[in-house]
């Protein structure tokens, strides 16, 4: 009987919160991550060039960086970093779908397991 009461009554609006939801944090981190492309994959390059560079210099012991190898070391150094960079962003990209899933799912405990409580 209470409910038939109620009924003819409006209700005050109530302010909702935007972009508080999964969804929305999920929608924004995919973008982030989609305009972050270029940049991540041209760090991830000069990383693995500058890496591979010193290793080669390490390799022939042929000083510092700038006196090591000649061109030849400079073009394998160049090229080998290129190829190791898709590998490398691929990776990167996984981790970014696993979070950005993560966070469209409410942020749940990833994988399925429970959260435990102390004194349980």
């Amino acid at each position: 009987m209470g409910r038939e009461r109620d009924m003819g009554r409006r209700l005050a609006p109530v302010p909702v919160r935007t972009g508080t939801t999964g969804e929305d944090r999920a929608d924004r981190a995919a973008f982030l991550t989609v305009m972050s492309l270029p940049a991540l994959a041209l760090a991830d390059w000069l990383v693995l060039t500058t890496v591979i560079r010193d290793a080669q210099c390490e390799r022939y012991q042929r000083g510092g960086g700038m006196g090591c190898g000649g061109s030849p070391a400079m073009e394998e150094a160049f090229t080998t970093g290129i190829l190791l960079t898709f590998p490398a962003l691929a990776v990167q990209l996984w981790l970014a779908g696993f979070v950005i899933r993560w966070l469209r799912n409410g942020s749940r405990p990833p994988l399925g397991r429970a959260r435990f409580r102390r004194g349980n």
